[in-house]
This record gives structure tokens, C-alpha cells and sequence, in this order.
């Protein structure tokens, strides 16, 4: 009774949490959505139906479970007691995932104290109230779903070490899958698969060597074949076996700029909550008592999972969105493990009064102090929330939607950024002018080939509608070609984006006023309604 209040709590307090980011879903969410949608209407593993097949998804487990979504009819239908399941359910999803996570402190914990209920409560509500942690399990996103899957490595592989049977091949076959959900939630997830063999390798005492071998090749055979299955649709469905996140997202061995994103990292919490952490894992790491309990040499099958979550943060490229995107795995563990070695501190200062007095206030005063900078984080994003899927419904895909109906084009295309958004609501086809969606732009992006894009671009695509920002348009080279102006004309602009339609494909000398007008005076006023309100929803379905 006592464990199911200690899980249920910390995830009412993520959805009291999540709540003041109202119905914002992150625009990314909407690529999922729109794959999602393409699937299981039988249209393939395509963006939009009549599209060639191109992986531009993140994690195929977590569209999985939007798929089943739809087939049920519970996502992309309409809504839930009013509110559009395209919110509803992948934030019910994210909540899901958090109870994961939170009974697997439980879990976790239940090997190393006599009171798992305080140990999980405790992390639970740490884990709540950082916002990075609830902003992207409530994104849309696959960020809860990793979490869940780092911290159910360590509820395996905790108890595992404490009752002596890590190397048992029940511990070994569900270590690996672990690994490979992780790997197919997201591809930096697997580095994970490294979690079980250094755990087993850390430990080893004397003559288990032979027993380590075996059982570490029991777990990457459990791990290979849901990974060899997905590479092998892959295969077929896409033309090859890597998933394309892990060509565009990893940026290969980290480098100076990742020890950059590490103190990005460090410095997101507030500094006395970090020394406090930071003293607490410290101490109880260092300290050699054999009393103190939970014992030291347990605690590496939790420091093994945090230290590579800590590695895949840094194997992707920096992210401009707000609050850490990449970082969930790491504040999930990174809970867990703070409390437990707070216990083990706890144990050994207990009899030396003074110092178990002072750290205790200590702690408390750190936590006290944080709290207004963690608040303010909160509510300032709530109020300003990173790239609304709502917004970018408004500002390309009925934008440019409107402009069809003005121009009445054949076949429109259009090139721009908001791939998700788009996808689920323009009726034109989509060139997505990151690469997302597109491999030959994403090999120019990479290449830095401005000469390649840019012909690509007006010779091939030869687009009816063009949106973009001042950087993409300037570091593309498409700005500085001469055949933008020559070929296409500006309809409107604002401080974010700007829109050209072709010229060839206006009818009438009047109908490149007609667009200003309407863009000027109906759809731009729509797009900044929007963005004042990041946090609503933009009607009851995404549907071109």
C-alpha cells in the first residue's frame, strides 16, 4: 500500500506540474504524430501519404504506441472530455512513463533499505520538481520512455548485485532488452547497452571471469535481436539498417564543445542544490564503511546507468531548445542516486550528532534556497514555452494552406521548416528544409554545400511556396542565389519567417497583393494570437 502512495504521489505532482505548460506539445512531437497517422491509415512509413519513405521519426517504439493509439481510437480522432487527444494522449503517455520511472525507484530501493516507500517519495518529488524532467515527458516527445528504460536497468541490476545473481541469465536476457527499448526509444539510448557488462566487469571478484562471459553475451544476444529486427525493416522499409537521427543528431566522440554542454548541464540547477549533490554522492562513494548501508559496492549498477546517460547527452548535438531536451535520463537516475547515497551519508554521520545536525540543515537550507529559481524556470516557461506545435500549425500549415487557396496551384510544394506541423495540416507537399524529411538537403547541410543546395533547390524542387528564417535562407546559400529573386516573390515577412511564392505560379498581376493582404491582415494576427497563447491547443484535430 505503502509503495503504490509512494509511485502515485511524485506522478501527481508531475501532472500538477506538467499543468502549468497547459496543452503546449513541442512541434518535433508533430513528425511522430504525422507518421503515426500515415501508418495506421495504410499509407506507409511516409510523412504524408504519397511521399517516398524516409525515417525522419526518432524512435520507432514510441511511434509504435501512437499507431496503437490511432488503431484504438484514442489518438488523432477528435478529443478527450474536450481536450484534442493530440495533447491528451501522448502527455497521458508521458505520465504513464513517469509511474514507470517512480516504480522502479521503488523496485531499486526495496534491495538496499527497509523503507523503499521513503526512498521512492523522496526521489519521486525531487524528480517532479525539476523542470527539464516534466517540460519533455509531457512534450510529445520519447524523453519519459528512455528514462523509464535507464532507470529499470538499474530496479534489474540493483537488487541483482545485492542478492548475488547479476550474472544469472534472467538478470542477463532482461538487462539487454532494456537496453535495446532504450536504443529504439532514441538512438543515443544505446549506450545503454554498455550498462550490464561494465556493471559485471566493476564488480567481478576472483573466478567469475568465465561466468561474466557468458552471462555478458547472453545479454547482447537478448539485446541484438529486437535491434537486428528493426534494422532489418529498416532495411526494407527505408533502405538501411542506422537510423537517420543517428547520422543527423550525433555529433560522434564528444569534444570540447561537449564539455560546454556539461556545464550547461551542471549549471541548469541551482548551484547550492548541485554542491549539496554533488557532497552527498561525494562522501558516500568515497567513504569506506562497511556499516553504512546501502552498501557502497551496489551503488555502481546506479552510477554505471547515470554516467551514460551523462555520455549520450554528450553524443548529441547541442540542442536550442529551453531546458536541456537530451537530459531527462540523467535527472531520473540522477534522483535515485542522490537519495540512496543521502542514506549511506546518513548511516555513517549518524553517531557523530554535530555533523549529522549541520549536513541535515545543510541540505534542507540548499533545497530551500533553490526553490525560487526552480519556480521562476517553471513559470516562465509556461508562459513562453520552445516551438509550440500550435504556432507552427498556424505559420506554415495553414498559412500556406490559405495561400493555396488563393494561388489554386497544381500540385503545390512548399519549402520550409515545421516538418511535424505540416505534415499533419498542409495540403501541399513537403520539402523539409532542414533534411529532416529529405536526405539529399540534410547531406548538403552537412557538407556545408551551398552551391549543391541552392540548385537543388530552384532546378529540382523548384517549390511553389518558400518559408524560411534569415539563418536558413542566408546559411543555405538559397539567399544569396540570384535566382530567388529572379524567380520567386516575397509575399510577407515578419521577425521569425519569411514567404515567397513563385512567380509562374500566380494567374493574375493581382494575386501577389491579394496574398499580402491576407497575409498581412488575417494570417499574420492568427500567427501571433498563437504565440501569445503557447500553451493552448489549436483545435480539436490536425488535419489539412
Amino acid at each position: 500500500m505503502f509503495g503504490l502512495l509512494a509511485v502515485l504521489v511524485p506522478t501527481a505532482l508531475v501532472a500538477w506540474h506538467g499543468s502549468l505548460y497547459g496543452s503546449w506539445i513541442v512541434d518535433d512531437a508533430g513528425v511522430t504524430f504525422a507518421y503515426a497517422r500515415s501508418i495506421a491509415t495504410g499509407a506507409g512509413a511516409v510523412p504524408q501519404p504519397g511521399a517516398g519513405p524516409v525515417e525522419a521519426f526518432t524512435s520507432p517504439v514510441w511511434l509504435a504506441m501512437h499507431v496503437v493509439g490511432r488503431w484504438l481510437g484514442l489518438f488523432d480522432r477528435g478529443t478527450w472530455f474536450g481536450v484534442p487527444d493530440y495533447v491528451a494522449f501522448p502527455k497521458a503517455l508521458g505520465l504513464l512513463t513517469a509511474a514507470l520511472v517512480f516504480a522502479g525507484f521503488h523496485r531499486a530501493a526495496k534491495a538496499v533499505t527497509s523503507r523503499p516507500a521513503v526512498v521512492t517519495l523522496v526521489a519521486g518529488v525531487l524528480l517532479a520538481a525539476v523542470p527539464s524532467f516534466v517540460v519533455w515527458t509531457l512534450s510529445g516527445l520519447e524523453n519519459g520512455l528512455l528514462a523509464a528504460a535507464a532507470v529499470w536497468l538499474v530496479a534489474l541490476m540493483l537488487p541483482a548485485v545485492v542478492e548475488g545473481r547479476l550474472l544469472t541469465p534472467r538478470v542477463a536476457v532482461g538487462c539487454g532488452l532494456l537496453a535495446a527499448l532504450a536504443a529504439l526509444t532514441r538512438a543515443d539510448g544505446v549506450v545503454f547497452v554498455a550498462a550490464y557488462p561494465l556493471v559485471a566487469l566493476g564488480l567481478m571478484r576472483r573466478g567469475e571471469l568465465r561466468g561474466i562471459t557468458r552471462a555478458v553475451g547472453i545479454s547482447l544476444g537478448a539485446f541484438a535481436v529486437p535491434i537486428a529486427i528493426c534494422a532489418v525493416w529498416r532495411l526494407v522499409t527505408f533502405g538501411s539498417v542506422l537510423p537517420s537521427q543517428a547520422v543527423t543528431d550525433m555529433q560522434g566522440l564528444p569534444d570540447v564543445g561537449a564539455a560546454v554542454a556539461w556545464f550547461d548541464l551542471v549549471g541548469y540547477l541551482p548551484w547550492p542544490l548541485v554542491v549539496a549533490a554533488v557532497v552527498v554522492v561525494g562522501v558516500a562513494v568515497v567513504h569506506r564503511s562497511a556499516a553504512a548501508l546501502p552498501a557502497r559496492r551496489p551503488l555502481g549498477a546506479v552510477l554505471v546507468p547515470f554516467g551514460l546517460a551523462g555520455l549520450a547527452f554528450l553524443l548529441l548535438h547541442p540542442d536550442w531548445m529551453e531546458h536541456l531536451r537530451y537530459a531527462t535520463s540523467i535527472w531520473a537516475v540522477g534522483a535515485l542516486l542522490i537519495v540512496l547515497c543521502a542514506l549511506r551519508v546518513i548511516a555513517i554521520v549518524r553517531a557523530r550528532r554535530a555533523v549529522f545536525v549541520g549536513g541535515g540543515v545543510a541540505v534542507a537550507a540548499a533545497v530551500v534556497a533553490s526553490a525560487p529559481a526552480m519556480v521562476g524556470s517553471a513559470l516562465d516557461f509556461g508562459d513562453y514555452p520552445s516551438a509550440p506545435i500550435c504556432v507552427a500549425v498556424e505559420q506554415t500549415g495553414r498559412t500556406v494552406n490559405a495561400y493555396e487557396a488563393v494561388v489554386a496551384a497544381s500540385g503545390p510544394t512548399l519549402l520550409g521548416p515545421d516538418l511535424g506541423a505540416a505534415a499533419l495540416t498542409s495540403t501541399s507537399r513537403i520539402v523539409d528544409i532542414g533534411g529532416t524529411a529529405d536526405p539529399r538537403i540534410a547531406d548538403f547541410w552537412e557538407r556545408e554545400d551551398r552551391t549543391a543546395f541552392a540548385e537543388y533547390v530552384f532546378a529540382t524542387v523548384r517549390p511553389t511556396f518558400i518559408k524560411g528564417s534569415e539563418y536558413t535562407m542566408s546559411d543555405s546559400g538559397l539567399a544569396a542565389d540570384p535566382r530567388l529573386e529572379r524567380d520567386y516573390a516575397e509575399i510577407a515577412s515578419d521577425k521569425d519567417l519569411t514567404d515567397w511564392v513563385r512567380r509562374d505560379a500566380l494567374r493574375t498581376p493581382t494575386q501577389l497583393d491579394e496574398l499580402t493582404t491576407l497575409a498581412e491582415s488575417t494570417l499574420q494576427p492568427a500567427v501571433d494570437d498563437a504565440k501569445n497563447a503557447g500553451s493552448a491547443s489549436c483545435g480539436d484535430r490536425l488535419t489539412p
